[in-house]
């Protein structure tokens, strides 16, 4: 499915130099250094494609959803043993523990959502910030779970498209799966490591190149001293 980015979306900062893009049914790894627009192409969606396109959208950010207000969640407006179960998962486990227990917690919600939209013709679903602190049998774990139980889930009426767009920032999520190169705007495969840094550096340099033309273009803009003084 086509969908036309905002590639000015902060100011006069080109953030999408291809604003025009394809995006492919299923599960897409969004790719690329830190900085380059991942997460600002998700919330792109999230709040303006989507919607203008009356696209049903979810999105899960675990550094805005988990944390103190995944564990504020389970301790407002009551408590159950359940809750007590959550909130005793995320004060003790580790990072990528917690991460996961937030994320099960989206999955409950992500059902109910494509419950009340299995008439849609396209569904929207955007994972961000997940793979930071996550080990590999976690990330092993999270790719399982969107390509052997939801995605199957919601094709099994063969009426409705999901795509499923997440972030990435490890090797590991992007492996075996279509990567979206967000610095180019266009898919590419990733079959080793080396493969990955590369774009990542590479990614790193046009990031750079971009700020150095927004410098440029401010420096320009500055208006010019007009060489008078005034009378005194």
């Amino acid at each position: 499915m086509k969908f036309k980015l905002d590639k000015s979306w902060w100011g006069q900062y080109i953030v999408f130099p291809k604003p025009n893009i394809e995006l492919h049914s299923g599960l897409t790894v969004l790719i690329g250094c830190n900085g380059i627009g991942k997460s600002t192409m998700l919330r792109q969606f999230e709040q303006h494609i989507c919607p203008e396109a009356k696209i049903p959208v979810i999105a899960f950010d675990n550094l805005l959803d988990g944390g103190a207000k995944a564990l504020s969640k389970q301790t407002s407006p009551f408590v159950t043993r359940w809750n007590l179960d959550v909130i005793g998962a995320l004060t003790q486990s580790s990072e990528g523990e917690s991460i996961m227990t937030n994320f099960g917690l989206f999955v409950k919600t992500l059902g109910k959502f494509v419950r009340d939209n299995r008439l849609a013709s396209e569904l929207m679903v955007l994972i961000d910030a997940t793979d930071s602190g996550l080990s590999i049998d976690n990330i092993i774990e999270l790719k399982e779970f969107i390509n052997k139980s939801f995605l199957p889930d919601v094709r099994k009426d063969g009426e409705t498209d999901a795509y499923v767009l997440i972030t990435s920032n490890d090797y590991e999520l992007t492996c075996g799966e279509k990567c979206f190169d967000v610095a180019r705007g266009k898919y590419i495969t990733i079959r080793t490591y080396n493969e990955y840094k590369r774009l990542v550096l590479r990614s790193r340099k046009d990031k750079d190149s971009r700020k150095r033309v927004k410098r440029e273009t401010r420096r320009r803009d500055l208006p010019r001293p007009s060489g008078k003084t005034e009378d005194k």
